[in-house]
């Protein structure tokens, strides 16, 4: 776990953080928009090569992970990472692991902490936290966030730095405790972000960039064009013009050729969450946790990162979720125990807006355009494609397609409950089960809401009514899954334990409908499941100076799940669609060590090691082998995406007391990642390249403990490295989104007793 202290002086300010910072864990974006954007779309977390990471903030599941993923973290008072299936004690079921994020509970007294940075980037951020007691049993914790700065990936041809931050948190939390016995936490909290655009780089030109290739894509389109000489406002597009950070070329690595203003990222999100908990006697206690969250987003997405408009897709959402758990806790001589209920009902409605040029959005049937006339021309390529040429008049035109409105949901109830058996003085044993039953809901309908003629522009009215319905699909989905440990105190410094347990997804439906399929229909895939030994041992040696956690772990997967992107049936956007790949194993180990070398120094060490590899590969389906789905999309002994074999990371921290009774403390830590898969898909995968990550801090502390001041350096050796990305012929571009730069600043925090 991590507390405040050490998520300052790591510098985890993002849910995203943690990537470099804890080892055999990847949090990152979408492939298509890296961000996250919302069920079509997530973001995408893996623990130990496993999928399927849940967050939840004071014990409320978020179904959607996209206001965690790089929301800036305010009031936190401690986040915890689980590693392996999580579903025996508590919520959600998830087969990766789980995030669990705790913000600081009112105080009994009157206290505020108020926190100003300012640093690279022009970021100016403030937030401030006040603890209000109304009488002895009720109390309040009131705070405002404002966090801002500049993007900084710089568009060489408009004036605009996409990745910008501006961001505004409130939250009420009260707290009314009558007695011991009893307690009531009530939060509501509201977030509102706003991005002018996705930092996105173009990385590098596929297959379909050439046109001496087979397939001859948009990029190589313009080529044709430009190499004709028959329009000089074509310029083409070469590794030298369009691929940031090329040697000797034209962009940093910083730096893209993108013409968008239309703001690319906009999210208000509110949460509430009810907390109860009651004592009914010396052994047994209740809780409950009511959540419910909504938010509303709005994305404006370049496909193409180029100052072309060969495809740009806009999009409003709405998700909405809510949750209820019930928890009985409970011991009796040596067994103690919880028993639980949860029920959860959420849906995501998307409303999406593309536009492409005139040829591309026939899905390049008519063939490439012939600038000098205007007209269409069939281009045959060896494989039968068609190039498609497109200039800037009178061949381009930049459309509207037709828009589509989609419908992801999901609702169910579980049981689930775990108890713990002293049979020994030494020896436990945990036994773990649960029941999940689920309904996946997948809809496809035709919005009354008709998209405005420019891109540059979202629409006025209900985004959400649907004027007829394609189709609205549910299937069914339940598993019983359980869990078995034992652990052994081999003393009072060393506990050894192995463990056994199981992990389940639901299934997923694919939904296609026209116009790029002549009728809609569906295509379900099955649950992915997991089982999942541990084997480990805790200890604290040399008068606790000494603290080290070490495990092996073995994961099989049947049926394991994969999202591809593909162009299917020569759909000309790429597809996004879910196949159960077959099954497929990760293993590996940790090592998570503290040395308290003195009063003075610390030294953390964690490492982790994972071998992922697909053991055998599900032919398509008839059905998917129509849509032109390949068998090759995933090859036998090839590893996960987001699996690096080798991350580890290093931290020493000196501290020390001044002659005036105030503080030092500075910290050096570094974050290492082995290379890694994008995408599951090889066909479409980017590398990410190893890399590591430096940051620094050092803290004064002042004498009365009422203010600190810190210098902050993130990234110092100014390391590139990607936060998400994927490449496609269609466009003969990959793009990426590449992470913040070398960042510095300055911190002041402020307590008021």
């Amino acid at each position: 776990a991590f507390n405040f202290d050490d998520l300052e002086l790591r510098g985890i300010e993002e849910i995203e953080d943690l990537t470099s910072m804890v080892p055999n864990v990847v949090l990152i974006g979408s492939e298509l928009t890296g961000t996250s954007n919302g069920a079509s779309d997530p973001a995408r977390f893996t623990m130990r090569g496993l999928p399927g990471v849940g967050v939840y903030v004071d014990g409320v599941w978020d179904a959607n992970n996209t206001n965690n993923l790089t929301s800036g973290i305010v009031d936190i008072e401690r986040i915890e990472v689980l590693r392996g299936p999580q579903g025996t004690l508590f919520g959600k079921n998830t087969m990766g692991g789980a995030i669990q994020i705790i913000t600081a509970r009112p105080a009994e007294e009157f206290g505020a902490r108020i926190k100003a940075t300012v640093g690279s980037e022009d970021r100016r951020d403030v937030s401030a936290s006040v603890d209000i007691p109304f009488s002895d049993t009720l109390f309040s914790r009131w705070t405002a966030a404002g966090l801002k700065r500049d993007g900084y990936v710089q568009s060489t041809l408009i004036d605009q730095d996409y990745g910008d931050t501006d961001q505004t948190v409130v939250r009420g939390d009260i707290l009314w405790a009558p007695n011991d016995d009893f307690s009531l936490r009530f939060i509501l909290e509201n977030d509102e972000i706003s991005q002018n655009g996705i930092p996105r780089i173009t990385s590098a030109l596929t297959q379909g960039a050439d046109p001496n290739t087979p397939i001859c894509a948009q990029a190589c389109a313009y080529n044709i064009v430009a190499n004709a000489g028959t329009n000089p406002l074509v310029t083409p597009i070469t590794d030298e013009i369009h691929v940031a950070g090329f040697p000797g070329g034209q962009l940093g690595e910083y730096d893209n050729r993108m013409i968008q203003t239309l703001p690319g990222f906009g999210q208000d999100a509110d949460r509430l969450t009810l907390d109860i908990n009651y004592n009914i006697n010396d052994t047994l206690s209740f809780r409950s946790i009511t959540g419910v969250r909504e938010m509303d987003r709005k994305l404006a997405l370049d496909f193409d990162g180029t100052e072309y408009n060969m495809l740009q897709q806009n999009q409003i959402h709405r998700d909405e979720q809510t949750t209820q758990e019930f928890q009985l806790i409970g011991n009796y001589d040596r067994v103690s125990w919880v028993v639980g209920a949860f029920y959860w009902d959420e849906e995501s409605t998307e409303y999406q807006m593309r536009y492409s040029m005139t040829e591309f959005s026939g899905m390049a049937s008519r063939g490439p355009c012939d600038p000098a006339t205007g007209t269409f021309l069939v281009f045959p390529q060896p494989t039968g494609d068609f190039a498609t040429v497109n200039a800037v008049d009178p061949c381009h035109s930049f459309i509207p397609n037709t828009p589509s409105l989609e419908l992801h949901a999901s609702d169910g109830v579980a049981i689930f409950g775990e108890a713990t058996i002293a049979l020994t003085e030494q020896l436990d044993l945990t036994v773990g089960l649960r029941q999940t039953d689920e309904t996946r809901r997948e809809g496809r309908f035709a919005p009354a809401l008709p998209q405005p003629g420019s891109a540059d522009v979202f629409p006025t009215g209900d985004p959400f009514a649907a004027a007829a319905t394609f189709l609205d699909a549910e299937n069914d989905f339940d598993a019983t899954t359980g869990r078995i440990s034992v652990q052994y105190r081999w003393s009072d410094q060393v506990m050894g334990y192995a463990s056994y347990s199981e992990g389940y997804n639901a299934g997923r439906i694919n939904a296609y409908t026209p116009p790029f399929f002549p009728a809609a229909f569906i295509l379900p895939i099955r649950e992915e499941t997991v089982e999942t030994i541990e084997l480990g041992v805790k200890a604290e040696l040399f008068d606790s100076s000494l603290r080290l956690n070490a495990a092996l772990f073995t994961n099989d997967f049947a049926d394991l799940h994969a999202g591809i992107t593909t162009l299917a049936n020569g759909r000309p956007i790429p597809l996004q669609t879910f196949l159960n790949v077959g099954e497929a194993s990760a293993d590996g180990g940790e090592l998570d060590l503290t040395w308290l070398v003195n009063d003075n120094w610390r030294i953390d060490v964690g490492v982790g090691i994972l071998d992922t590899a697909y053991e055998s590969v599900l032919l398509p389906t008839p059905e998917q082998a129509g849509l032109g789905f390949s068998p090759n999309f995933f090859s036998v002994n090839t590893e996960f995406p987001l699996a690096p074999d080798l991350t580890y990371t290093l931290g020493a921290q000196y501290q020390t007391e001044l002659a005036n009774g105030g503080g030092i403390t500075a910290r050096l830590q570094y974050g290492w990642n082995d290379d890694y898969k994008m995408h599951p898909n090889d066909a479409i995968t980017f590398i990410q390249e190893s890399y590591g990550l430096l940051n620094f801090r050092l803290n004064y502390d002042s004498p009365d403990g009422r203010y600190r001041f810190t210098l902050f350096g993130d990234n110092l050796t100014d390391e590139f490295y990607l936060l998400s990305g994927f490449s496609t012929e269609n466009l003969g571009v990959a793009l990426n989104t590449a992470g913040r730069p070398r960042q510095v600043g300055a911190e002041f925090l402020f307590f008021v007793n």
